[in-house]
């Protein structure tokens, strides 16, 4: 599960009238590369508004060529939606193609932005080792994990600033790679020391300041894991 640089990420900004809070779409548009120029004091950088969603896209090899498949991704572009309002990115003033931005042309923008990096590097997936499963082979089970295409949009602010306020300026941003198995091992604990939401927090938002906490926390996790014997419960 490890980023590729992919040819393409398909990119739109919102730029936000610093009177009278109005903001308006430009794009999308495919952009070859994965660098984009960053100001210093993008707010993203020093105030974390930043929200990101993760999904996948399944192909399967049919009679008509190959087809495509999502999980309810317009449920992503709806927590997307939830979390930057939550993070003071303000969606919901803004216009895209001469209309007001609600809902369901966030949706629409968000669903357009994922076709349009996946159908950009389509070549490049198809062209290496990632290939699209074929169900009508004879060694094909459904319990194998099929390779798939992860999905990572990401909203956040762009624009520069000092004062402690939100950004006049934000880059969303789609980008894609073939992945295979997300991990092959799980190891929990229970961590009550370093409580990652609260009651009023940000812990319904998925924001980028909710993982940075954790990370030091995962690393000891790993480094001190221990191995229980066989036949211990669930308890141990």
């Amino acid at each position: 599960f490890a980023p590729l640089a992919t040819p393409f990420v398909s990119l739109a900004t919102l730029r936000v009238d610093s009177e009278t809070g109005a903001g308006r779409w430009i794009g999308p548009a495919a952009v070859a590369g994965q660098m984009i120029p960053l100001n210093v004091m993008a707010g993203a950088l020093h105030y974390a508004q930043s929200v990101f969603e993760g999904s996948k896209v399944f192909f399967k090899r049919g009679l008509d060529g190959i087809d495509a498949r999502m999980f309810r991704p317009h449920r992503n572009a709806r927590r997307m939606w939830r979390s930057a309002l939550h993070m003071g990115m303000p969606l919901d003033k803004s216009s895209w193609g001469g209309a007001p931005m609600d809902l369901d042309g966030f949706q629409a923008l968000y669903l357009e932005m994922v076709q349009q990096a996946v159908n950009a590097n389509l070549e490049s997936f198809f062209g290496g080792a990632f290939s699209a499963l074929d169900t009508a082979s004879e060694s094909f089970h459904w319990s194998e994990t099929p390779p798939a295409v992860y999905v990572r949009p990401v909203l956040f602010a762009s624009g520069p600033v000092l004062g402690v306020k939100p950004a006049d300026h934000y880059t969303l941003a789609v980008y894609v790679t073939p992945v295979g198995k997300y991990r092959a091992d799980l190891v929990l604990r229970l961590e009550s020391d370093h409580p990652r939401a609260i009651k009023g927090g940000t812990g319904a938002a998925k924001a980028a300041c909710n993982y940075a906490p954790t990370l030091r926390m995962m690393k000891e996790l790993k480094e001190n894991r221990a191995h229980p014997p066989a036949g211990s419960t669930w308890t141990q």
